[in-house]
């Protein structure tokens, strides 16, 4: 029946996104505990060494998972060949990172990265064996189970930097986390998908998924060269304490959208494509969940960065009163982020990744551009460009959708500013009371912060024309996800 595959796609968001809220409290509870065993610097080491895990995650990956994620069909012997390439290209790049390491202790003058670089091959090497188990689930529509061995990898990852912290192991403590966490979520997503891949052969129709990967994997190339790029400058210009401030407040903020956007990108394109197969509205559902997904990112992204004056030193400690600013200018950036995601989506439904390829070659070189300039001046202002350039990518691809006819890119548009300028209102809110505010005890002040900022943005949104109108599509939507 129709309506089958739509209720099985929207249990799978809710379950999918209830799941990703658990991981997100284990991560904070992770990320709470070390912050105060461990300092910024060696958080700042770590994130010297994690841009390049992230860039051989990009390469290694370069939009395959993906594009077996879209295909409407895929046999189990495209979905092996798939596999080694995945598993062969991860080798070849766990290899390089080490032979690199002269390089990178050369770049930031860090002698001690030296040591770590093998954790993070490792990951690079784990990472490329689960991908198509990860595929596996996912189109099997099994997506409790691929959100609980994420949880369960993250729980034997935390768990075990937390004992390593405590007994005095430093960054190290870090670096065995950044190399449990993959190795964790291959074991329980083989345990869990079973797939066994065939051995590699052609003539099976296996080109075509990797141009179109070749299209994704060039965008996904591009925002890392965008999102990283201000890692690599300030861990140049500044060093390893002002990074690890920057690298904190840029964690607190990609948790949210790692843990509902990321998961609930495996549910909504095998939903979607059937969705369509069977002849329903695509476009009409996208937009619902449009509005859903921003709607509930600018929420989180107005309660933290409006309580961030007080949340952060009270809940990380007075050393990481520093990461306050940058995390409430990187948290523009992050609601924005929300607003993007369908695009993504957009483009993946209409077949279009060149297009999203091109896209992105006008906006992240303009994205790096403003970082550099911000770099220059201070860590907040690489922030606020940070920011800066997500909104210009968002931009941009609402444009060259608007191109294809195939997606509604204008109402989109007027969903995302009309919920972001009301979270800004709403920040501004506290930003105005804060002397009030301080003379608040630290959990007075952020309970203050969030019912204060939270009011002014649901009322900016409620006052104006449609409001309401909006509100009640959100809830339907978040309804039917509950069902």
């Amino acid at each position: 029946m129709p309506n089958t595959t739509s209720n099985h796609g929207a249990r799978g968001a809710f379950v999918t996104v209830a799941v990703q809220v658990v991981r997100l409290a284990v991560q904070l509870i992770g990320m709470v505990v070390l912050s105060r065993l461990l300092s910024p610097a060696d958080f700042g080491l770590i994130a010297m060494v994690a841009v390049f895990t992230v860039l051989g995650d990009r390469l290694r990956d370069f939009g395959i998972p993906t594009a077996a994620l879209q295909a409407r069909e895929l046999s189990h012997q495209q979905a092996s060949n798939l596999f080694w390439i995945n598993t062969g290209l991860g080798t070849l790049l766990a290899a390089a990172l080490v032979l690199s390491t002269p390089l990178i202790v050369a770049l930031y003058g860090e002698p001690s990265l030296a040591g770590i670089i093998p954790f993070a091959a490792a990951a690079l090497l784990s990472g490329g064996l689960q991908a198509q188990q990860q595929i596996h689930l996912a189109r099997s529509l099994r997506f409790n189970t691929a959100a609980l061995t994420e949880i369960g990898a993250q729980l034997i990852a935390t768990g075990l930097a937390i004992s390593l912290a405590w007994s005095g192991y430093g960054v190290w403590a870090l670096a065995w986390q950044i190399a449990a966490a993959p190795v964790a979520l291959f074991v329980l997503r083989f345990a869990a998908a079973r797939f066994v891949p065939k051995a590699p052969r052609r003539g099976a129709a296996t080109q075509p998924l990797i141009r179109a990967g070749l299209h994704v994997g060039g965008a996904q190339l591009l925002n890392f060269a965008a999102l990283n790029a201000s890692t690599v400058m300030i861990g140049n210009r500044w060093g390893a304490a002002p990074l690890g401030q920057y690298g904190r407040a840029a964690n607190l903020t990609n948790m949210p959208t790692q843990a509902v956007v990321g998961p609930l990108t495996n549910v909504a394109i095998p939903t979607l494509n059937r969705l369509r197969r069977e002849g329903r509205d695509v476009n009409s559902a996208l937009l619902n969940i449009h509005t859903l997904i921003t709607l509930l990112g600018v929420t989180m992204f107005t309660a933290a960065a409006s309580s961030a004056p007080w949340l952060i030193p009270l809940v990380l400690g007075q050393d990481w009163a520093p990461a306050v600013g940058i995390f409430q200018a990187l948290s523009a950036g992050g609601a924005v982020s929300f607003a993007a995601t369908c695009c993504f989506w957009g483009f993946l439904l209409n077949d279009a990744t060149r297009s999203l390829l091109i896209s992105d070659l006008i906006a992240k070189p303009i994205s790096v551009v403003l970082v550099f300039a911000g770099v220059l001046h201070s860590v907040e202002a690489a922030a606020i460009a940070h920011s800066a350039g997500i909104a210009v990518s968002w931009l941009t691809n609402l444009l060259m959708l608007a191109r294809l006819n195939s997606f509604p890119s204008l109402q989109s548009f007027l969903v995302g500013v009309r919920l972001i300028a009301a979270g800004a209102l709403g920040v501004l809110s506290v930003t105005v009371l804060h002397s009030e505010l301080q003379r608040l005890p630290a959990a007075g002040a952020v309970t203050a912060a969030v019912l204060v900022s939270l009011s002014i943005m649901m009322l900016a949104i409620t006052i104006t024309p449609g409001g309401f109108k909006l509100i009640r599509g959100a809830w339907r939507s978040a309804a039917m996800l509950r069902k």
